[in-house]
């Protein structure tokens, strides 16, 4: 049951990425398309969405692992998005470059469920694809952090173990409800796992005054 939901947690991650943090300023001589996405990702920095929207095809599609099939829909706004923000969502990236008429870039991402759970950032490969007429038509995630036994579903066990109710209140039929203000309660639980487990305290910015700026690099 742990593993479920920890699956849950790693889609969450991957809808996170949707949002591209990192402030970078485009290089002399890059290909038009490595710009274009910087800019993309530089507008969603700033939370300037309809800006952002207009580098965007009509129907954007996403994909996770592999671009198999038609994709599933590319929402960069919603309730998960919220939730993202909220918990100081972070998403760092390491470098972009240009693969054939692809944009692909690595980076490392990680929230207060992972600093808290002292959980190493997720190492993400991503790639924007293009249409015709050079807007950005589709988002391709893979996860390249391995599927190594961590303390997020160590915590999953033990929640669903010892503080079953509230686990379930929070995460009903093992799927997380991305409501930002059940973020405490959440946050809560994690201590207490930490607590029982005999790890130190650990401190985190308020979950209320989550923002872009703080934490996007």
């Amino acid at each position: 049951m742990a593993k479920r939901t920890s699956a849950k947690h790693a889609a969450l991650l991957l809808i996170m990425l949707i949002i591209p943090l990192q402030s970078s300023l485009g290089q002399v001589g890059e290909h038009w398309k490595v710009k274009r996405v910087r800019e993309f990702c530089e507008l969603r920095t700033n939370q300037r969405t309809a800006e952002a929207s207009e580098l965007l095809t009509d129907n954007p599609r996403l994909w996770s692992g592999e671009r198999v099939g038609e994709g599933r829909d590319w929402k960069i706004t919603g309730p998960v998005v919220d939730w993202y923000f909220a918990l100081h969502g972070s998403t760092d990236y390491q470098w972009f470059r240009l693969d054939g008429e692809t944009v692909v870039a690595e980076a490392l991402v990680t929230d207060d469920f992972d600093r808290l759970l002292d959980v190493k950032p997720a190492l993400f490969e991503l790639r924007w694809y293009f249409d015709d007429s050079g807007k950005i038509s589709g988002f391709l995630i893979i996860d390249k952090s391995g599927s190594t036994e961590s303390n997020l579903s160590r915590f999953f066990r033990w929640a669903d173990t010892h503080r079953r109710e509230e686990y379930e209140a929070l995460a009903p039929g093992f799927r997380i409800l991305y409501k930002t203000e059940n973020i405490p309660r959440w946050i809560a639980l994690i201590r207490e796992w930490r607590e029982a487990n005999g790890l130190p305290p650990k401190e985190l910015p308020d979950p209320s005054t989550g923002s872009l700026e703080k934490h996007g690099g």
